[in-house]
């Protein structure tokens, strides 16, 4: 069973940033090796023979649009670079590498990194709450370095996030009961600015899932995703591209998405993948039922019905992709729970902001 590494960092943004590079320094400097690897082998395939060069020149225009949009943010970042030993133009264009890989070459991916995300409303629950869940899949050989992070920061609220690495945060929880996930997606409408995992850690800093999609909505941003928000009154789905945005509120009936667009519109959007089509309908199809809890959530997160196109993705199976973490959110408690890995394999902890 894959046990989740946590680190509890408090003060100022610098303070938690020195505090947060200085525990995971060594799986910082795994992660960077694998992430730049794993480019380089993307590039080459696709002819483009200078593109981890390109791919770490971006980092400059990052941080700088960083810092004029989210000053705390991004001086948290730069002091979590310091205090891993790794330039921050370095970290911040490889943690966001969906993002910079796309910026210097948009093509297939040829494979599967998707992700699986689902917002239950209080009338499919069994408790009367709203739920919100994902899988985060992508590369087998970030699963080493993923890690939880509970920052209790000088000002603002309380997080919970999981996230690789020395990255913000991917997908968490704060003390509001405000949840925050995503899917990514891919359009050619990529262009400089601000950075998927930056979008996230700005946005779980809000107090309800109105105010943290309006951050979302509002900034200039770099590539294609979905933003999941939800607090207890409900929750928010953001299909955006660098130009667009396609809300949806939560109605009556669950939100399901994986890895395709499903706005008609969007720029020039990758066709979806047989396995984001799979996942997508297995996810509905499971959740058509409703009376759902975070055990039954975490059954749907585990299910294996289609083989390699299933919900759950197993580092050994034939695949360069695995589920690399998995979460459940209770807004309504302030209940965040969460694993590393695949939802059956991994030991499940409730990490609670």
């Amino acid at each position: 069973m894959y046990e989740l590494p946590r680190i509890d960092i408090q003060g100022t943004p610098a303070d938690m940033g020195r505090q947060y590079g200085e525990a995971v320094a060594d799986h910082v400097h795994s992660m960077l090796e694998n992430r730049l690897r794993e480019a380089k082998g993307y590039f080459s395939e696709r002819g483009v023979s200078n593109g981890v060069d390109q791919l770490q020149a971006t980092g400059s225009a990052m941080l700088e649009a960083l810092a004029a949009w989210d000053k705390d943010g991004c001086d948290e970042l730069v002091a979590t670079a310091e205090g891993a030993g790794v330039e921050p133009s370095l970290l911040i264009a490889v943690v966001n590498v969906t993002d910079t890989r796309d910026l210097v070459h948009f093509g297939s991916t040829g494979a599967d990194e998707g992700c699986t995300s689902l917002m239950i409303p209080p009338a499919f629950s069994a408790g009367g709450q709203v739920l919100a869940a994902q899988t985060w899949d992508l590369n087998c050989t970030d699963l080493p370095n993923v890690v939880c992070v509970h920052r209790r920061p000088e000002s603002g609220p309380a997080t919970v996030g999981i996230t690789i690495a020395g990255g913000p945060t991917i997908l968490g929880m704060n003390e509001h009961g405000l949840w925050v996930g995503t899917t990514n997606l891919k359009t050619r409408d990529v262009r400089m600015g601000i950075a998927y995992t930056n979008l996230l850690h700005r946005a779980i800093r809000e107090r309800t899932q109105a105010d943290a999609a309006g951050v979302i909505a509002g900034a200039d941003r770099m590539a294609a995703h979905t933003f999941w928000l939800a607090d207890e009154h409900g929750g928010t789905q953001l299909e955006t591209t660098s130009t667009t945005c396609i809300t949806r509120v939560m109605d009556d009936q669950p939100i399901v998405q994986t890895n395709h667009c499903l706005a008609q519109g969007h720029v020039d959007a990758e066709p979806p993948s047989e396995s984001s089509q799979h996942r997508c309908r297995r996810a509905e199809d499971l959740l058509a039922g409703g009376q759902h809890d975070v055990e039954s959530i975490r059954r749907l997160l585990a299910d294996r019905s289609d083989g390699l196109l299933s919900i759950s993705r197993h580092p050994d199976d034939d695949d360069p992709s695995a589920t690399i973490a998995c979460a459940i959110g209770v807004p309504s408690e302030r209940r965040f729970h969460a694993c590393r890995g695949p939802s059956d394999q991994g030991t499940w902890v409730d990490l609670s902001p």
